[in-house]
């Protein structure tokens, strides 16, 4: 091959990766009510967790983000663009149902904890650290599952001008991204109170002022943050359900899960 043309070789790929790039932000933004969901369900999973586990759990949970959106998702939306994009709105319908469902079950233990009594109480035993972190881990990486997909989803339809080429290789960029964005802003919002205690052993006074405020708001955001996950569940899956259900049956079911998640977001 010339000079000539491996310099325009060079030059179309790198039109190629501009513009893949600039449907990458477009589709993020988007996808951002989405994305901030998946971050408030994602830190919600991570209570209860022992500190020096966090970030492993986090990293742990971003891999099998990353796989399903790998191995699953970005296959799975580019063959129903091209094959069956009619079949989209049924998964779209079962993902915002399975989110309404998690969150309908969220609020009701939150008001209705059940304890066994007598006999059935000494039978149930406690989860061990291990077995709970295998559950919350689990847990957060089923409900990203459905998550991701919607935001896939998302990006996809930014890019349904653009070829099929295109696609295949913005939308796995599109999904590093998400998970990157994702991850790193959960891992930041969990260790933001060992953030404040290093900071409160500072020399300078107003840098220890900081830390010590932080140490103290990090229980209260985080609690606030699981009111936020439920809510995101019940908001999203409504708006998943309103949008893939004929007429006034979806609407009105929006308006229901729009008032249990407006209310789960102000209680305390």
């Amino acid at each position: 091959m010339s000079g000539t043309g491996l310099l325009a070789l060079a030059d179309d790929i790198a039109t190629i990766a501009d513009d893949v790039a600039k449907m990458t932000a477009t589709a993020t933004r988007k996808a951002s009510g989405i994305v901030i969901d998946d971050m408030a369900v994602t830190a919600e999973n991570m209570q209860g967790i022992r500190r020096d586990r966090e970030l492993k759990v986090i990293a742990e949970v971003a891999t099998g983000s990353l796989k399903n959106k790998m191995l699953y998702l970005v296959p799975g939306a580019l063959a129903l663009s091209a094959l069956a994009p009619a079949a989209l709105p049924a998964l779209l319908l079962a993902g915002g149902l399975y989110l309404a469902y998690e969150g309908a079950e969220k609020i009701l233990e939150k008001f209705h904890k059940h304890q066994p009594e007598g006999d059935a109480a000494k039978t149930v035993a406690p989860l061990s650290a291990e077995a709970y972190e295998r559950q919350r881990i689990d847990g957060a990486i089923r409900t990203d599952m459905v998550l991701s997909g919607e935001i896939m989803v998302m990006g996809l339809n930014t890019m349904t001008a653009k070829s099929m080429a295109f696609k295949m290789a913005a939308l796995p960029t599109f999904g590093l991204v998400m998970t990157g964005l994702v991850y790193g802003t959960v891992a930041g919002l969990v260790k933001m109170d060992d953030a404040g205690e290093w900071m409160a052993k500072k020399e300078n006074k107003m840098v220890q002022g900081l830390g010590r405020g932080i140490v103290k708001a990090a229980p209260g955001v985080l609690h606030g943050i699981a009111h936020i996950g439920t809510a995101a569940m019940l908001a999203v899956g409504g708006h998943l359900v309103a949008h893939n259900l004929p007429g006034g049956v979806g609407h009105m079911l929006e308006h229901a899960t729009q008032v249990a998640s407006s209310f789960m977001g102000l209680g305390g």
